[in-house]
C-alpha cells in the first residue's frame, strides 16, 4: 500500500499526543504548559504529517476520551499481528 507509511506515522502522532495529553508530564495551559493544539501541530510538523491549521480536528478524536494514554496499543498490536502472520 502506497500510503501506509502515511498512515503509521499518523498512528504516531495519534500515539504521541495520547501521551502528552495523559503521559508522566501531561501538556497543561493551568500548569504553565502548552496548549493541545499546539502541541498537536509541533507533532504533525515533527513526524512530517501534514497539519491543517485552525481544525482543531484533535477536539472530537474520541478514541482520546476512552483510551488515557493506551492508543499506542493499536500500533503495539500490528506489530503482534505481523510476527504471527509472518510465522
Amino acid at each position: 500500500n502506497d500510503f501506509r507509511s502515511v498512515e503509521v506515522q499518523t498512528q504516531i502522532v495519534h500515539s504521541r499526543f495520547d501521551q502528552a495529553l495523559f503521559g508522566e508530564n501531561p501538556c497543561s495551559p493551568a500548569l504553565g504548559g502548552r496548549t493541545t493544539t499546539d502541541v498537536f501541530e509541533q507533532l504533525h510538523r515533527e513526524a512530517g504529517v501534514p497539519f491543517a491549521v485552525g481544525t482543531h480536528w484533535h477536539s472530537r478524536f474520541g478514541h482520546l476520551v476512552s483510551y488515557g494514554a493506551g492508543y499506542y496499543g493499536y500500533l503495539y498490536s500490528q506489530v503482534f499481528a505481523a510476527d504471527i502472520w509472518s510465522s
